[in-house]
């Protein structure tokens, strides 16, 4: 082994100053002195130098193992930085012909590439990319509810964050709410895909997810959706998906006992004046209501 002698009078404190100073700018004392390091910050702060020489020793012994070369710190940030912004600017390229209309204050309608027609219901959103339908891929995504009249062609997707709904040409409406999805064919058939289903509607056929549970509910003899009669209906929903329908329509705050919560709500309130509504939705539970400050309000068992 090189400077063994050299190291063996460091660990003995037998060096002076100048051989001292030489023997540091050794390979030996480099990779020694990192082991001794090491060691300090053990248990014990006294370094057995003994000890310490003997793990050396092995150390230089054995095979030499390949070496692993990594990417300098500062190098792999630059890489990374360089790699981030490309990412970013290939997905703003993507994403720059991204059409999004969404309704925030009542109801929008909107005429889609293929001269199909979507409104969307309050609080809700639809997006797609006008290019791709240029070459007959027409496919969108919608947060929210949107009633829909497709023109006959190829197919028509709509995605949501519960599942996918596909079609030729046909009505009908996707509602995808928080624990809550629903869709209803008034025309044409539908298929519906989500991952505990894949099925067909025909006209009068309605699909629910409601909190991870699904059902078929058929023979609705309806037309069109009940909202855009500016009228919300519901058939056995929960009463926690109801409130936030209301909340959601007049953007308002409600609180409300918690055993009703799960309780089953068969009926419709008005979406044009919110007193009607309150009393559409409180009077069948035999509950009255107060307003604690602007928009927020308490339902309470009399």
């Amino acid at each position: 082994m090189q400077h063994q002698e050299e190291l063996l009078k460091w660990l003995n404190g037998d060096m002076n100053a100048e051989e001292l100073a030489a023997f540091k700018q050794t390979q030996t004392y480099k990779e020694f002195h990192k082991i001794a390091a090491y060691a300090s910050r053990l248990k014990s702060h006294t370094l057995d130098k003994q000890a310490a020489y003997k793990s050396f020793k092995t150390k230089i012994t054995q095979k030499p193992q390949p070496k692993v070369i990594k990417l300098p710190y500062k190098t792999w940030i630059s890489t990374a930085a360089a790699v981030l912004v490309i990412l970013i600017t290939s997905y703003i390229f993507l994403k720059s012909d991204q059409k999004i209309i969404k309704a925030t204050d009542g109801f929008v309608q909107i005429t889609l590439p293929d001269a199909s027609e979507a409104t969307l219901n309050n609080a809700s959103q639809i997006s797609y990319n006008p290019k791709d339908w240029e070459d007959g891929t027409r496919n969108l995504e919608l947060e929210g509810e949107a009633f829909f009249k497709v023109n006959k062609g190829s197919v028509f997707k709509v995605a949501t964050a519960q599942g996918t709904i596909q079609v030729l040409g046909t009505q009908f409406n996707v509602n995808h709410r928080k624990h809550y999805f629903e869709v209803s064919c008034y025309e044409g058939s539908v298929q519906v895909a989500v991952t505990l289903d894949t099925l067909i509607l025909k006209p009068g056929d309605t699909y629910r997810l409601i909190s991870g549970k699904s059902e078929l509910k058929i023979n609705n003899n309806q037309t069109q959706p009940s909202w855009l009669d500016y009228e919300l209906s519901f058939d056995e929903v929960p009463y926690h998906i109801v409130i936030a329908a209301l909340e959601r329509q007049f953007n308002i705050q409600i609180s409300y006992p918690a055993q009703l919560k799960d309780q089953v709500f068969t009926g419709s309130f008005s979406t044009k004046k919110l007193e009607s509504a309150l009393q559409g939705v409180t009077l069948p539970f035999g509950i009255t209501y107060k307003s604690d400050k602007d928009q927020s309000f308490i339902f309470y068992a009399e």
